[in-house]
């Protein structure tokens, strides 16, 4: 493990404010997974002085900076501060920073708009949020016209079938609710990560680039297998990996999993003297 000596955290806060673990004590938990519910993860540093407490301001841009000295480093997150709050323990004064990687998009509804039925006298004008497309409508067109609406950054759109809706389509109600049903029709995922948004297949929402992992390249211990009503795979635990996030393509050799893999969920942690990345994946 000669590659991995040398832990690396540093925090930048509104390109103005830049912590590092060489000189404060630091501890995070950095969530990641491939739906579209925001992530939330936690920073805590130690004995910030009141001056930078005091410039860490709700909706700051932040971004985590991890690895090693010797294997390089990388963005591990990138998004806003939620909310800042500073307590005491003991001697020490601890400054969490919760971080949401991106707004709640659930409550979103489509614009209300007026319609008219009847005519003359009896014409009656309501207000609907339901909104019909014409004929032989796409669901690549319904899905451009709706993201928008969402305000986030496009990652990638790009549907492994893009099915036409010959007697037209309606859409009502939850934005997100509608893209879902749209993407999940068409085989594609929907999740957001990193501030971008990604409706495409899982193998195309990441680099190409395959990482292996053994005992050699971080492994630790074995992984171990995890089924649910939607998927089965495996639990992985290795020394930090900041090339590992949502949709990451993974080569493993161990005594329990072998093969290609790709990464559902997972999370970075620094806490005490553990370093780590622990993830589920399922096999390609």
């Amino acid at each position: 493990m000669s590659t991995t000596f040398g832990r690396i955290a540093k925090l930048n806060v509104a390109d103005d404010i830049l912590i590092s673990m060489s000189d404060l004590h630091m501890e995070y938990e950095i969530t990641f997974d491939d739906d579209v519910n925001p992530n939330e993860s936690l920073i805590n540093v130690w004995n910030l002085s009141a001056s930078t407490i005091s410039r860490i301001q709700h909706n700051d841009k932040l971004t985590l900076t991890a690895g090693y000295k010797t294997d390089g480093s990388g963005v591990i997150l990138s998004s806003r501060v939620s909310t800042v709050n500073t307590r005491r323990e003991s001697v020490d004064k601890i400054t969490a920073i919760k971080v949401i990687d991106g707004p709640n998009l659930g409550g979103i509804l489509l614009p209300e708009r007026k319609t008219t039925t009847g005519v003359g006298k009896k014409a009656k004008v309501k207000l609907t949020r339901k909104k019909t497309y014409g004929k032989n409508v796409t669901a690549s067109q319904i899905i451009r016209d709706l993201v928008p609406l969402l305000g986030v950054a496009i990652g990638k759109i790009k549907l492994p079938k893009d099915i036409t809706y010959p007697k037209g389509y309606t859409v009502s109600g939850k934005v997100v609710v509608e893209i879902e049903k749209l993407a999940r029709a068409c085989g594609a995922a929907f999740f957001i990560n990193k501030q971008r948004l990604y409706i495409c297949r899982l193998a195309e929402a990441a680099s190409s680039t395959t990482f292996e992992l053994s005992s050699a390249t971080g492994l630790i211990g074995s992984p171990e297998p995890y089924e649910n009503d939607k998927e089965r795979g495996y639990k992985v635990k290795m020394l930090l990996q900041y090339r590992i996030t949502t949709a990451s393509l993974i080569t493993i050799k161990s005594r329990t999993a072998n093969g290609k893999f790709r990464v559902r969920r997972g999370k970075h942690v620094l806490s005490g003297s553990d370093h780590y990345t622990e993830v589920e994946v399922v096999r390609v």
